[in-house]
């Protein structure tokens, strides 16, 4: 009965883990989500006041903007890449390490109830000797 109870217990640990690198993920996510949204609100907005103001082409301007947009979004994906194979090999490390102590302990169950089979047979052997049923 321990023997369950444990690989719940282990079950909860990975799981409980699992839930903490998916929510570090999406703020990392969130975090630059709003760096890319605020870029391109202020993009917007200097682009029609200098229309406004100037009423003049800004195609430098726009692609200057654009691609500082690109920047980001391939920034924010090669963070979040990063950050998400760090994570995963972290859990992958973790689920490995819970499995060898589950397994490890039930192998330790397994020999001691295999040692006390043996005591009880020796010692049946031993009352039938005793009794002379041998």
């Amino acid at each position: 009965m321990p023997r369950v109870s444990d690989e719940q217990r282990n079950s909860q640990i990975i799981e409980t883990k699992k839930n903490e690198q998916d929510k570090k993920l999406r703020a990392l996510e969130d975090e630059h989500q709003e760096q890319i949204t605020k870029t391109a609100d202020r993009y917007k907005r200097e682009k029609a006041e200098i229309e406004k103001s100037f009423n003049v082409s800004i195609s430098e301007e726009s692609k200057r903007q654009a691609e500082q947009l690109d920047g980001l979004r391939k920034s924010h994906n090669e963070a979040y890449s990063a950050e998400k194979q760090k994570l995963d090999h972290e859990f992958e490390n973790l689920s490995t390490r819970e499995r060898t102590r589950v397994e490890t302990y039930s192998k330790k169950q397994e020999e001691n109830l295999g040692k006390l089979h043996a005591r009880y047979q020796s010692a049946q052997e031993e009352m039938r000797k005793q009794n002379g049923e041998a």
